[in-house]
């Protein structure tokens, strides 16, 4: 035998003129609350944010808006069915400071850019994000799909990455403009990231501000995109502050592509960063990138050491006459890697050099006037422990090494096992290193007990 229910369904209208229903039966009665149900949208829907009178216990209407952008899309995300409409966050104009995040993914968004967070697409400073804690201003997760336009961001203070995708999510980028950045601009790890026109709003980002690099793609899939857009550096942007700084970024596994871009201005910096493993990386004329310092390709791959031998720390080449020098430094010039041994023996893997570079303290008992020695490159034990610059033996002449040196595997190292010493200021001692296991960097000459120099009168630092 069929039972038979008999149910009654009530439609009720919100505030705002949404809709939510409730559902009851007579047999039990059971209701179906408006946190289970969701708006299905037949047409395109605004809803809005007032950092400064709205409250995030209103309806996000024009006359009752949110606080936050973080409300807005995690209450947009709960409860409505985009059914392939569109909706737009509108942000009032005004400077105001939010880590603004969204997170997870939107319900019946058929194409990119269903859900777009709007403030001033004339004049983007007018709605000025500047972020005043420890992460990002503006980040998107686990799946996350929005477009940003017509807004300024900075996070100065921080300790993050100013825009982030991460997760699977996509953020697109219109009319947007960057200040200080605490680390790069934008970073997208495992995640997407668009700068293109759409709606009517052009596809163009500004950089007015200093930070260690403009775009990051990294780990995995992570991807960023730049297509028929203007990018435009203020008047006095600046990226450094890091080994590997650049304007562009592009880590191992990660995508960039780039395509019919309009560069407006020029920036202090290095133009761009990219390992040969990036996964694809589409290039439409990055030279042209209008930066200070030429572009330069990282590999993990087996090769000579990239870096140089300099007695000025962060300046691989030379510019003035350093003299009476007591620490060699060891800093990044054709590329950021430089072979090591593994497990003690000729065989090698691509190490990146350090933020701070590696550097060697000279010994006035070690390193003796008027004596030559060879630098190279270990660890202080077997496999695990600090990277360090040492000098092999003195040479026996003016001529002639006492320890020498020959090529293993492409790469040049001692010939035979030998002792090294080693002080980097925290690391330091001496280590017998088996043949191949000490990398050659380069040789100097001391001047004095304990110093070298590098002079137009006395090139005694030779890579």
């Amino acid at each position: 035998m069929d039972d038979t229910l008999n149910y009654t369904i009530t439609i009720k209208s919100a505030d705002d003129a949404s809709t939510f229903y409730s559902v009851d039966y007579s047999a039990e009665e059971v209701s179906v609350t408006e946190s289970q149900i969701r708006t299905r949208l037949t047409g395109a829907r605004v809803f809005y944010v007032n950092h400064a009178t709205g409250s995030d216990g209103n309806s996000g209407s024009a006359s009752s808006p949110w606080a936050t952008i973080t409300y807005a899309y995690a209450w947009i995300r709960d409860n409505i069915d985009f059914a392939g409409q569109r909706a737009e966050i509108l942000v009032a104009s005004g400077t105001f400071d939010e880590s603004i995040l969204c997170y997870g993914p939107l319900t019946g968004i058929e194409n990119h850019g269903g859900l777009t967070i709007t403030g001033d697409t004339t004049t983007p400073s007018n709605c000025y994000n500047n972020y005043s804690g420890t992460g990002p201003a503006f980040s998107a997760f686990a799946f996350a799909d929005v477009r940003l336009q017509g807004m300024k961001l900075a996070n100065a203070s921080g300790t993050d990455h100013c825009v982030k995708s991460w997760t699977s999510a996509r953020i697109e980028l219109g009319m947007i403009e960057f200040g200080d950045c605490a680390l790069r601009c934008v970073q997208s790890a495992d995640g997407w990231v668009n700068v293109k026109s759409r709606f009517g709003i052009a596809g163009q980002i500004k950089f007015d501000g200093n930070s260690q690099g403009g775009l990051l793609c990294e780990v995995g899939d992570g991807g960023i995109d730049i297509t028929g857009a203007t990018v435009e550096f203020g008047a006095s942007v600046t990226f450094s502050g890091a080994i590997g700084s650049a304007f562009l970024t592009c880590g191992e596994g990660a995508y960039f592509a780039c395509y019919d871009v309009t560069w407006t201005g020029t920036f202090t910096g290095r133009k761009y960063l990219v390992s040969n493993n990036a996964a694809a990386v589409s290039i439409d004329l990055l030279e042209n990138i209008p930066g200070s310092l030429e572009g330069r390709w990282k590999s993990p791959k087996l090769s000579t050491p990239q870096g140089r031998l300099t007695l000025t720390n962060g300046t691989p080449v030379t510019t003035a006459d350093v003299t009476a020098a007591t620490t060699i430094h060891y800093e990044p010039y054709i590329g950021d890697f430089v072979p090591v041994s593994v497990n003690r023996e000729a065989v090698y893997e691509m190490l990146t050099i350090g933020a701070s570079g590696l550097q060697l303290q000279l010994s006035a008992s070690d390193h003796l006037v008027d004596t030559n020695y060879d630098v190279v490159i270990f660890r202080t034990n077997d496999t695990t422990g600090p990277v360090v610059l040492g000098t092999l033996p003195a040479w026996s002449g003016n001529q002639t090494r006492s320890a020498a040196l020959s090529a293993a595997n492409g790469i040049m190292s001692n010939t035979a096992s030998v002792t090294a010493v080693y002080n980097d200021g925290t690391n330091s001692g001496s280590k017998t290193l088996n043949a191949g296991e000490a990398v050659y960097l380069g040789t100097i000459r001391c001047t004095a007990n304990g110093q070298t120099e590098d002079s137009i009168a006395k090139r005694f630092v030779w890579n």
